[in-house]
């Protein structure tokens, strides 16, 4: 594709170094263009990782350019004037030096080109830094055997074990996250080593790191651009300098809708899902031994705050997203007795039919009917009884045991935060 000395937009595939190569084609093209970039055998493994990372983009940049008119760049952070950027701090397998040399031989090569012109990027995956003009590289897709890329497969495997992020409010996050789209920060690897339960909380998660390298997810099935892409490790990431809050495990997999999750495979066997209803709920009515008033069975425990709201106008369906959002914020901010929705939420939108004082009120309503049907939900605080805190603290560690024991009767299973 031709390139013009302006442009309007750019379509954007990230480099990310995770992947390696998991099938024989992608092996052998990792391996030949090392040779061809004169980059020798020396720090191997890095090398190995950053240029199947960089052939796992062209890959992505070839899909994309079939669809679309606009360029496609390969987004590739340079980091600061000393060469670092934190955003490659989380990949344990390589280094900004040699993800540096790399790029630098790439260019030298011919295989990219650096994007002089200004122009807004349309993104194909969640960013998590903004990207400068500076940072963006043409994707030269002559210089690569096209068809022998095609039948390359790789594999996201190159991630921390375990991280933890430093302390923030829950405003804090919130503007972080949907504002500035921002990832939160984390701590050094001697800071977090200091942590007291750091030994244990890595070793768990190398257990099932293991047991998923043997047994990868296959995330998309193959297709005329790519021979399946695979995912194998999670990192547990825990909250607010501390190995007590939270610790989710998060994956490639995990921003995939549920829909995608139910095409994807393990060991060429098709899955199925497991996830618990209300679990934040579900939890704390457990923890401070306080029923849920809820039938004696049911098959959604939201029911029992939607029937205190017969009153409200709107479909169920809506109201059921307004009644697990209102949930989502007490948790998120350890506030039960907050009298707002969070900013710029979905759920609750002021409209012509809809005032600012109306949504407050609306979302009031809704949060005195969970109140009544999860009375458990008063012993939130800001200090550690809230989602990132205890709540998700509890439930990842009931998902890790429970993984653990699917992993010595042979069974294999990737966690979905509350879920399988």
């Amino acid at each position: 594709m031709s390139h013009t000395t302006a442009k309007d937009t750019f379509n954007v595939v990230k480099f990310w170094p995770r992947y390696e190569p998991y099938n024989d084609e992608a092996e052998a093209l990792t391996a030949e263009l090392i040779k061809k970039l004169g980059l020798g055998d020396k720090h191997g493994k890095k090398r190995r990782i950053i240029v199947a990372s960089f052939l796992y983009a062209v890959q992505q940049g070839v899909e994309v350019d079939s669809y679309n008119d606009d360029d496609t760049v390969i987004g590739w952070l340079r980091g600061h004037k000393n060469k670092r950027t934190d955003a490659y701090q989380n990949y344990p397998g390589v280094s900004d030096q040699s993800i540096a040399t790399v790029r630098e031989a790439l260019i030298r090569c011919g295989y990219i080109s650096q994007v002089t012109e200004s122009g807004r990027s349309i993104r194909h995956e969640k960013d998590t830094l903004p990207l400068p003009p500076a940072t963006r590289y043409y994707i030269n897709f002559d210089a690569f055997e096209l068809a022998r890329l095609s039948k390359a497969a790789f594999v996201d495997s190159n991630r921390k074990a375990v991280m933890v992020t430093v302390t923030e409010s829950y405003e804090e996050r919130e503007q972080r996250r949907d504002v500035y789209n921002h990832p939160s920060r984390k701590l050094s690897d001697s800071n977090m080593h200091q942590l007291a339960g750091f030994g244990d909380a890595n070793a768990v998660m190398a257990t099932l790191n293991r047991t998923w390298t043997k047994h990868p997810l296959r995330l998309d099935a193959p297709s005329k651009f790519h021979a399946g892409r695979y995912a194998s490790v999670g990192t547990s990431i825990f909250d607010g300098n501390s190995l007590k809050r939270s610790g989710r495990i998060y994956g490639a997999w995990t921003n995939r809708k549920g829909a995608s999750r139910l095409g994807m495979t393990i060991d060429n066997e098709p899955l199925c899902a497991v996830d618990i209803n209300a679990n934040s709920m579900t939890l704390m009515a457990g923890l401070f031994a306080t029923k849920m008033k809820t039938p004696l069975t049911w098959s959604d425990a939201y029911e029992a705050a939607m029937i205190r709201l017969s009153h409200l106008s709107g479909s169920r369906r809506d109201l059921r997203i307004q009644v697990k959002e209102v949930v989502t914020v007490l948790t998120g901010t350890g506030n039960p007795h907050k009298a707002a929705p969070a900013k710029g939420t979905k759920a609750f939108k002021v409209s012509e039919d809809m005032t600012e004082a109306d949504v407050k009120a609306r979302f009031v309503d809704i949060r005195d009917a969970v109140i009544e049907a999860f009375p458990a939900i008063l012993n939130l605080d800001k200090e550690y009884v809230h989602a990132h805190g205890a709540i998700f603290h509890h439930e990842s560690n009931i998902l890790k045991l429970t993984l653990l024991k699917l992993t010595k009767l042979g069974v294999v299973a990737y966690p979905i935060h509350d879920g399988y």
